[in-house]
């Protein structure tokens, strides 16, 4: 149990509990196509695309600090690497469009079980 202020009183909090938050961001990156030309011939192109992402942050304070943001991000650059075949290096903008927060909960109950 940890002690914290909610409203001004003083209030424990059970130690399995975290503040969850859903993060939507906004990754710019690129990607290198093939496009056909005149004839025969094919040209390499660098196309700009965007993609949204969520990202689950959660902490033992109610409060957004940086490594938090950090962390978001790092989530995120991986998510894109992993779903869409993105890497760091393409990756040329990363924008938190909205952050929201879920609640003090356990991992339980924030998976609704």
């Amino acid at each position: 149990m940890s002690k914290t202020r909610i409203n001004g009183t003083a209030t424990t909090i059970p130690t399995n509990k975290k503040h969850h938050y859903m993060a939507t961001t906004l990754v710019t990156y690129f990607r290198t196509e093939q496009v056909p030309e005149d004839g025969d011939s094919i040209k390499e192109v660098k196309i700009q695309k965007q993609k949204h992402m969520n990202a689950i942050l959660h902490s033992n304070k109610k409060l957004i600090n940086y490594e938090m943001i950090k962390q978001g991000q790092v989530a995120v650059m991986q998510r894109c690497h992993d779903e869409l075949g993105v890497k760091a290096e393409e990756i040329l903008d990363f924008t938190y469009m909205n952050i929201v927060y879920c609640g003090l909960m356990t991992e339980a109950e924030f998976q609704g079980k």
